[in-house]
């Protein structure tokens, strides 16, 4: 995974297979040979014309209980490009990006009936996205430190205190073996597992997708989201129970986001012990 964020990574797969659109548009002779003649003529038509630069593909996280889900209006961005309607686009993309060979980061895409497309990521592209900011954190902002009341620093401080203190007692646990361990613990997925995991890890997404996009102050009243969120899933969650292995990665990710945003980007003290 090339991105700190899962909208980010998205938007530059999607840009990548629209790219790919030029390459077959040039050699029709390798479209799949069950295509049916109208999709082959748009999806030539497209990739003929059509050149997108990952930023413009709009792309957003929807609220679900049960998944990860992303929605992205590309096909209402494309179609007025040529004379496609915003269906023919939505299905030619979904044919190209479902019958890819490369390893997806989403469990399912489907056409909504507005001719958009949503993205189901799967718990595989989840714990990618969670070692890839474990092992390489998240680049410096370039925004300025916010002023923030002495109250909401404390709480941010605090927050991080929480991760550290509750990954250091049961560090003994392998990071490496946890995703495994997830797979298989109850036979459900990630989130089905641990319910109180969700709002952790929605608080992770929004603060990571808007990393450059948005403002300190904005920044701000995320992590303390983030900060309550973590306290709640520790709050259900003994370190000695088996949830606390599919835990335990999530809670020293938000450490981890929590250190680039106080400490090395805006310059707040933060204290591991109280």
């Amino acid at each position: 995974m090339t991105w700190f964020s899962l909208k980010r990574t998205l938007q530059s797969n999607l840009a990548s297979k629209i790219d790919d659109l030029h390459h077959i548009s040039q050699r029709s002779n390798t479209l799949n040979l069950h295509t049916p003649a109208t999709s082959s003529g748009v999806l030539l038509s497209i990739g003929k014309i059509t050149k997108i630069c990952h930023r413009d593909i709009p792309v957003k996280k929807l609220i679900c209980q049960e998944t990860v889900t992303y929605f992205s209006a590309i096909p209402l961005k494309i179609a007025p490009m040529g004379p496609w309607s915003v269906d023919e686009v939505a299905s030619v993309l979904l044919s190209v990006l479902t019958e890819s060979g490369d390893p997806a980061i989403w469990d399912q895409v489907k056409k909504t009936d507005t001719g958009c497309l949503e993205f189901v990521i799967a718990d595989q592209g989840l714990q990618q996205w969670q070692q890839y900011l474990h092992l390489h954190g998240l680049p410096p902002l370039t925004q300025a430190a916010p002023s923030m009341t002495p109250d909401i620093l404390w709480q941010l401080q605090s927050g991080y205190e929480l991760c550290h203190r509750w990954s250091t007692r049961i560090s003994s646990i392998d990071i490496q073996t946890v995703g495994d361990h997830t797979q298989t613990i109850y036979g459900l997925s990630l989130i089905t597992s641990v319910p109180s995991l969700k709002q952790m890890l929605d608080g992770l997404l929004h603060i990571c997708d808007a990393w450059h996009e948005t403002t300190s102050l904005h920044l701000v009243h995320q992590a303390t989201d983030l900060v309550s969120a973590i306290d709640r899933c520790t709050g259900h969650i003994s370190p000695t129970s088996p949830e606390s292995s599919i835990v335990l990665p999530w809670i020293q990710v938000a450490q981890v986001v929590l250190k680039e945003l106080l400490h090395n980007s805006w310059g707040y003290q933060l204290v591991e012990q109280f």
